[in-house]
C-alpha cells in the first residue's frame, strides 16, 4: 500500500494524504511538508470517533464521508473498507467537488493496491 499516493501530483493541489486504519495506525502517508505521522494519524481517528458518535446519537448510521473547512483548509475524510480511513487535506479554496473527484482516483488506487496483493498472496499459497 505504500505506492498509493506514488502518483500524487507534486505540485498538484494536495497538501497533505493519509490512508489510517481505525485505530489511528498509518497505512500510507504523503505530505508537501514534514508533518508529525503519528500527531495527524491518533487526531484523525479520534476526529473520525468523534463524528461518528455524534452522528448516531442524533440518530443517523454513522458517517461514510466527511468535510470539514477548518480556517484556511478543506479535510475530507472517507470511510474505506476494511474499517479504514481515508484522509485529504487541501486549500480551502480547492471545492468540495475536486477534493471528492481526487478521493475517488485515490480510492481506485487503494482497490487496485489490494487486488494486486491479494492476487500475489493467492500465487504464494499456490506454490508447492
Amino acid at each position: 500500500m505504500s505506492g498509493i499516493f506514488s502518483d500524487v501530483e507534486r505540485d498538484g493541489f494536495l497538501e497533505a494524504a493519509f490512508l489510517l486504519k481505525q485505530t489511528g495506525i498509518p497505512v500510507a502517508a504523503w505530505s508537501r511538508s514534514p508533518v508529525s505521522q503519528e500527531v495527524i494519524s491518533v487526531m484523525a481517528a479520534t476526529m473520525w470517533g468523534s463524528l461518528d458518535t455524534l452522528v448516531r446519537t442524533l440518530g443517523g448510521a454513522g458517517p461514510r464521508s466527511a468535510v470539514l473547512e477548518v480556517e484556511n483548509r478543506r479535510i475530507l475524510a472517507t470511510l474505506v473498507e476494511p474499517r479504514w480511513t481515508l484522509l485529504l487535506v487541501a486549500p480551502r479554496s480547492v471545492g468540495k467537488r475536486r477534493l471528492r473527484a481526487e478521493a475517488r482516483r485515490v480510492l481506485e488506487r487503494v482497490n487496485q493496491a489490494r487486488e494486486e496483493t491479494m492476487a500475489r498472496r493467492a500465487a504464494v499459497e499456490v506454490r508447492p
